[in-house]
């Protein structure tokens, strides 16, 4: 979905398929919230947690922050290979490897793209990710009982600033920190992490029914289009997703590569369609977004087989 978003954007109905942002990250997020959790649980320790999800996070991150600004940025650079080097953003890019904050330009890469210059969008998600698997963890010092309830208020208070507050309180903090802050991901995708979280804590009280289908699917368009569109997300989504998770899958299942090549497709992406989009030019959206596919796929194998698949080996290293 996310894939289909950045190659269709608006310029297409089959953007709607993407979600537009409103189900490619919503579904991310919940569905990371809730696995998330759950790992937290199956961990002997904090420290053991915190180290699983760095081997899951920083190892295929870092290998194409690293191959993008010293294996494409060179070859597409419109700038002397000297002046690539020594310049500010590509150091700047290279700080994108400690995943606490996005830096997505490279210089002279991608300058005049149709996609804008930016190297890789997706990347600004993992340290959101970062700091909500921080937070998740530092939560596990609390008592058991107090995690629900706690819980509940952080979504309740992110929903209210959301959308009463949003404008302002973005300008407050900007004028505290002078920076070009970015709430929107705070009140929007940090809320369905945790209502991941919710669903985790309440497994075994929550019985999913053949009629959430249809209800989510009648409800959809209206709660869209109501004066609370970001509530009737964080219901109808998490419940589709639910839904759909426990449906019966064997068919996905036997489509499904035994390799994980989730992550890989995420990260990888965004830079090759920038290639394809810049360097083949196909004119039609449905035969870039297949051609993105098609190149993407490969690398996400090697991607898995080559570092993230390695680096998992060494969970049990930090009990």
């Amino acid at each position: 979905m996310v894939i289909v978003l950045h190659c269709y954007r608006n310029d297409d109905p089959f953007a709607l398929i993407g979600g537009s942002g409103h189900i490619a990250m919503p579904v991310f997020f919940f569905l990371s919230g809730l696995l998330v959790a759950q790992s937290l649980d199956n961990s002997s320790s904090k420290h053991n947690f915190l180290w699983k999800r760095a081997l899951r996070l920083y190892p295929a991150a870092c290998f194409v922050i690293l191959l993008s600004a010293c294996v494409i940025g060179p070859l597409t650079t419109t700038l002397p290979l000297g002046t690539y080097f020594s310049h500010p953003l590509f150091f700047q890019y290279l700080c994108a490897c400690f995943l606490v904050r996005e830096y997505l330009c490279l210089p002279g890469v991608f300058e005049h793209s149709v996609l804008g210059p930016l190297v890789n969008v997706p990347l600004w998600s993992l340290g959101l990710e970062l700091k909500l698997y921080v937070a998740l963890a530092l939560s596990a010092f609390l008592p058991k009982k107090s995690r629900i309830p706690l819980t509940a208020i952080a979504i309740l208070i992110l929903f209210i600033i959301g959308t009463f507050f949003y404008s302002p309180v973005e300008r407050r903090l900007n004028d505290i920190f002078y920076t070009n802050f970015v709430l929107y991901p705070f009140t929007q995708y940090t809320v369905y992490f945790l209502i991941g979280n919710l669903c985790y804590y309440f497994r075994k009280h929550i019985t999913i029914r053949n009629y959430w289908l249809p209800v989510a699917l009648v409800a959809w368009w209206p709660g869209l289009h109501s004066p609370f569109p970001d509530l009737a997300g964080f219901i109808l989504i998490p419940a589709l997703v639910l839904f759909l998770s426990a449906s019966q899958t064997k068919w996905i299942h036997t489509l499904t590569p035994k390799p994980d090549l989730s992550y890989g497709l995420y990260v990888w992406a965004f830079p090759i369609e920038q290639l394809i989009t810049n360097y083949l030019y196909p004119g039609n959206l449905t035969i870039r977004f297949l051609l993105v596919i098609l190149f993407t796929i490969p690398v996400a194998f090697l991607s898995w087989n080559m570092v993230e698949k390695p680096a998992l080996r060494l969970k049990g290293r930090i009990k």
